[in-house]
């Protein structure tokens, strides 16, 4: 499904174009400004980008820009929604990186046009990129896709802005850049940021004072500060490593050391999150678990004595401890996996492989799981699938968590069914069940890290806020792409797509 990111603060366009886009099935991803229109860019990978200019906190012209400077973005197409059909709007849409755009009011007909050209061209250029490759580059691949990393650069001189903001984006980096104190504090206030580069001399609110603001709310782990300065403010450099600074470097900027101071508090900042969700989970998903294992063997203790014939009843209660302790080993081989990928270091074991097989594979190994909720499940595969050049047993992984979902999910007596089908350049899964579906609220962010989401219709039932998140890592590992849906009539569809 073709995904677009739609960054516009008018309620009235919003729905008017989300309509439209709807119907013509498209999947929409929304950001109110600019700064969240940056960061979905670089987190959501969108297909296509509608861009209102006239955005708040940060606006289309500068949010544009920063996209097509960051190179994980900048191959993504951008239409401007300029406000009026002028020759200065329509120039500086196209000077600030946009690839066409479009004059409000919003003419539907010619938007989806518009949609539907770039595209189609993206995709011409993707296919001759593609063709590019040596299928021997793939075999044993290591997958190295990491989390995008968001730092702040706070510096009244415009020409250090501008150095550092593509140096970084050179690095990879998502940059966003404040020129004086207020717009740094609203961006901080707003923004979800891993790092700040903070100059101490600024007119207005000083790098000093927006030091503080920064430790009111964030812990020297939890946002790093690297202060930038020149070389004869040592006293004031002093306070602010005093204040909360967790580093500096001076003016004239070296690059190389900037870079490494960067990359080592970045790196001290993923173990402080690190560890901060590891407390998170040993404090409930743990704590939860274990408290059940030490409620059943204190019955257990306390009714089967030594020499005594284990009791029905007692053995109950070592079913349901097992259970527990199953579901302790399944939260941290979550929590363990999803590190790994996170890092974006993993290696892909790729060899022929026929989904149908997988896909059978699991319809057997969940027959049982099923019967105990007396659910059947149903096996619809495309007998023409063609072999793929696949990591057999990560993809088995993504097809065994949609399926234990789908039952877990499904009320008692309904059917689950699997369905293969063979595209002209892609293989698609579906896994349907016959439930009441998802919440609306729920469709944008369920393949989200820590995101438990529910079902309607089994309020009782709940994940642990990962399964989904990896298979979206495993799936993208593959160059595939993964979605849901709600049924027209009953129930959701859980599916991926797979290049051949």
């Amino acid at each position: 499904m073709v995904r677009i990111l739609y960054v516009e603060d008018d309620k009235a366009d919003q729905e008017l174009v989300c309509h439209s886009l709807h119907s013509k099935n498209y999947e929409v991803i929304l950001a109110q400004d600019g700064l969240e229109g940056v960061r979905k860019a670089c987190n959501e990978k969108p297909d296509l980008i509608l861009m209102h200019m006239g955005l708040p906190v940060l606006d289309g012209w500068e949010a544009a820009s920063q996209i097509k400077s960051n190179p994980k973005t900048c191959l993504i197409p951008i239409i401007a929604l300029i406000p009026h059909n002028m020759p200065h709007d329509q120039d500086k849409a196209l000077k600030s990186g946009c690839d066409d755009y479009h004059a409000k009011p919003i003419n539907i007909e010619q938007l989806q046009y518009q949609i539907v050209s770039l595209l189609k061209k993206k995709q011409e250029e993707k296919s001759r990129e593609g063709a590019t490759l040596s299928p021997l580059l793939l075999k044993h691949a290591i997958f190295r896709k990491k989390k995008e990393t968001s730092v702040l650069v706070v510096d009244d001189d415009e020409e250090i802005r501008d150095i550092l903001s593509c140096r970084l984006c050179l690095e990879g980096f998502n940059v966003i850049t404040a020129e004086n104190g207020p717009k740094a504090m609203e961006y901080i206030k707003r923004g979800n940021f891993d790092l700040v580069l903070l100059d101490l001399l600024m007119p207005e609110i000083n790098g000093m004072e927006i030091l503080h603001f920064i430790r009111e709310k964030y812990s020297l782990g939890e946002l790093p500060v690297i202060i930038v300065t020149v070389k004869d403010t040592q006293e004031d450099l002093v306070k602010a490593l005093k204040e909360g600074a967790n580093d500096y470097i001076t003016k004239p900027i070296d690059m190389s050391i900037l870079l490494a101071r960067i990359h080592t508090h970045l790196n001290l900042h993923r173990l402080s999150l690190l560890k901060d969700e590891f407390m998170s989970i040993a404090s409930h998903d743990l704590r939860n678990p274990l408290g059940i294992i030490y409620g059943y063997i204190w019955s257990i203790l306390n009714t089967v004595h030594p020499g005594m014939q284990m009791t029905e009843e007692a053995y109950s209660y070592l079913i349901k401890i097992k259970k527990s302790a199953e579901n302790m080993k399944h939260i941290i081989s979550d929590f363990l996996n999803f590190q790994a990928l996170e890092e974006g270091q993993f290696k892909l074991d790729l060899g022929p492989v026929d989904i149908n097989n997988l896909l059978l594979e699991a319809t057997e190994e969940f027959q049982g799981l099923a019967r105990e909720k007396n659910i059947s499940i149903r096996l619809e595969p495309d007998e023409g699938l063609k072999t793929m050049n696949l990591d057999s047993g990560k993809i088995t992984q993504v097809i065994q968590n949609l399926v234990n979902n789908a039952i877990k999910f499904s009320p008692p007596e309904t059917r689950i069914t699997i369905r293969s089908f063979q595209e002209q350049t892609a293989v698609l899964v579906e896994v349907s069940d016959m439930g009441k579906g998802l919440n609306p609220e729920d469709m944008s962010k369920i393949f989200e890290k820590y995101e438990r989401l529910r079902h309607k219709d089994r309020e009782d039932e709940k994940g642990y806020g990962l399964g989904l998140a990896i298979c979206k890592k495993l799936v993208e590992a593959h160059d595939g792409e993964i979605g849901v849906r709600n049924n027209p009539d009953q129930g959701a569809t859980f599916w991926f797509r797979l290049p051949v």
